[in-house]
């Protein structure tokens, strides 16, 4: 696969906890390449984040439309790795193409990886596309 430009840039990008995480990563994106500027959240805790997480999924909520395939800037909802005993909580990437996307874990930098990828394909939980690229 061929790298789309606007991705390469974002590629490396360090992970850290409270300041670039995932959804750190996504409104980065969508304000520099989209001019979309998507809510902070900032001092939500964790809790809250998981819960506007799941609020994507909900057909009331009207800022993301759910999709069956992805394209470029589609949020890509996966569940978080387990670790331990913790219940497994929400992550978000991006779509870079119908079949790449980008994101951030505290294991990784940012990194481009295939869907089929084995630390993504049954992590899947849900695709949205944002009203505004509708």
């Amino acid at each position: 696969m061929s790298i789309p430009r606007w991705a390469e840039k974002y590629i490396g990008l360090p992970f850290d906890d409270h300041k670039q995480h995932c959804w750190w990563l996504i409104r980065k994106v969508f304000r520099d390449e989209k001019g979309i500027k998507l809510p902070s959240y900032a001092g939500a805790d964790a809790k809250t984040l998981v819960r506007v997480a799941r609020l994507m999924m909900q057909p009331e909520f009207d800022t993301w439309v759910p999709v069956a395939f992805s394209h470029p800037f589609d949020v890509i909802q996966m569940t978080a790795r387990r670790i331990g005993r913790l219940r497994p909580k929400l992550h978000v990437g991006i779509a870079v193409s119908e079949t790449h996307l980008l994101h951030i874990e505290e294991r990784t930098s940012s990194v481009i990886v295939p869907f089929d990828h084995p630390t993504i394909k049954f992590r899947i939980a849900g695709m949205y596309r944002h009203k505004e690229l509708a």
